[in-house]
């Protein structure tokens, strides 16, 4: 089983934007709808709430599969294009050879995204379940 959750805020740049008028956030936020659309196993929506953008993330698949892969790429695409978001996918894939048994949490931030071991679910086995 793979199991995905996870958000981002959106945001164009972590620079003052103030100080930096050639970031177009309107051309970034384009740029974000158009790879959304272009996915082709998901249904990823931006939302837009009190001035802010933000994605939500969720997912429940028995296998790890390009849907699967596609999820964790939008995340770290949007990284990419919109610098300034900031946001965590936590998985959990029970049949992944090293990290079955535990969370792992793609943190974004400044354009970034990094793998974390996750230490409130972590393991697993005796966090979250009763097996000896």
């Amino acid at each position: 089983m793979v199991t995905i959750f996870g958000w981002m805020e959106i945001r164009a740049t972590y620079f003052d934007e103030d100080k930096h008028p050639e970031i177009d956030e309107n051309k970034i936020y384009s740029e974000i709808e158009k790879r959304i659309n272009e996915l082709k196993y998901n249904e990823v929506k931006m939302f837009e709430r009190n001035y802010t953008r933000f994605i939500q993330f969720s997912m429940f698949e028995n296998h790890r599969t390009e849907r699967t892969d596609e999820i964790i790429n939008i995340f770290c695409d949007i990284a990419r294009i919109a610098t300034g978001s900031y946001g965590m996918l936590y998985c959990l894939d029970d049949e992944d050879k090293v990290y079955y048994d535990e969370f792992r949490v793609l943190i974004s931030k400044k354009g970034r995204t990094e793998w974390k071991k996750d230490e409130y679910f972590s393991p697993c086995s005796k966090m979250i379940e009763d097996i000896n």
